[in-house]
């Protein structure tokens, strides 16, 4: 009677810079790569009587793999790995908008160098707007970087596979970002006067932040949009920033995998608008929370990209 033996396997993670090669007991590798996440956008100030929008959230970037059999591997492998995009500024100054978001930085893979993987980030989110949304960062693709924007545009979706940023027009925390099975998920907008809205999710890449609050003209501040999680099709959530001026929840670390995104921060009456979120691996910052006769809430951080190896031993 044939006896089966199970697969023998470590898991290796990498540092960016530093080359790896397998060593002589494994006979595969299994690569997980995730680029970094875009930054969400930084809150408006306005003075009593105006509406303005929170930040837009930043895109979430695109996880890929690949396996390659250890006969393949012809010398080091030199990773770098993307960071994750700086949150924009709230505005300090009265009436104007806030600070777009950055993109992240792609993650890649070189053999003999050439890149034999790459894992694209997430679009920055824009900083909110005076009497109008503003549009969450695009999802990275799996062929290009999801876009950034500035202002109630969302932004572009990363090709083929990316979600598309979240507009802002939603006047109730819904999702705003496109949601996808692979790219990243596209950042929630940040709506005029409203609650922030919740960020596109994916099944394997890393989700958008979320939009953080507004400010409506009758002098009433808002709550951010929940983050998403990588589990479930983004079913899980981290929590938006309550009113008056809460931060919005950090991306809560996902073994493995990309993580949760960050929340949008709340909306403010004459004190600083909350801060968004800073997105777990790969996924996007919140977007920060408007105030009025106050500074805007600062735009989350997305978070950082990754490769981890899967060896298989002989």
């Amino acid at each position: 009677m044939p006896m089966w033996l199970e697969p023998r396997a470590r898991s290796v993670t990498l540092t960016g810079g530093v080359p790896y090669s397998p060593g002589p007991d494994v006979v595969a590798i299994r690569i997980i790569a995730g680029g970094g996440g875009g930054g969400g956008g930084g809150g408006a100030r306005t003075a009593a009587g105006s509406a303005s929008s929170g930040g837009g959230g930043g895109g979430g970037a695109a996880v890929v793999e690949r396996v390659i059999p250890a006969a393949e591997i012809t010398g080091p492998l030199t990773p770098t790995i993307g960071a994750g995009g700086n949150g924009g500024a709230g505005a300090t100054v009265g009436n104007t908008a806030g600070g777009a978001g950055a993109a992240g930085g792609n993650t890649t893979l070189l053999m003999g160098g050439v890149a034999i993987l790459t894992a694209f980030a997430g679009g920055g989110g824009a900083g909110g707007q005076l009497a109008g949304v503003s549009g969450g960062g695009g999802g990275g693709g799996f062929a290009g970087v999801g876009g950034s924007t500035a202002t109630g545009v969302a932004g572009t979706a990363g090709p083929s596979g990316g979600g598309i940023g979240g507009a802002g027009t939603q006047p109730s925390p819904v999702t705003s970002g496109g949601t996808n099975a692979g790219g990243g998920g596209g950042g929630g907008g940040g709506a005029n006067g409203a609650v922030g809205s919740i960020a596109g999710a994916s099944l394997s890449g890393g989700s958008g932040g979320a939009g953080g609050g507004g400010v409506s003209t009758a002098s009433t501040a808002f709550a951010g949009g929940t983050g998403r999680s990588p589990l479930a099709g983004g079913a899980l959530f981290s929590i938006g920033g309550t009113v008056p001026a809460g931060a919005g929840t950090a991306g809560a670390p996902v073994p493995g995998m990309a993580g949760f995104s960050g929340a949008g921060g709340g909306g403010a009456i004459g004190a600083v608008g909350g801060a968004g979120g800073a997105g777990g691996r790969s996924a996007g910052g919140g977007g920060g929370g408007s105030a009025e006769a106050a500074i805007g809430g600062a735009g989350g951080r997305g978070g950082d990209g990754f490769i981890t190896v899967i060896e298989l031993l002989a």
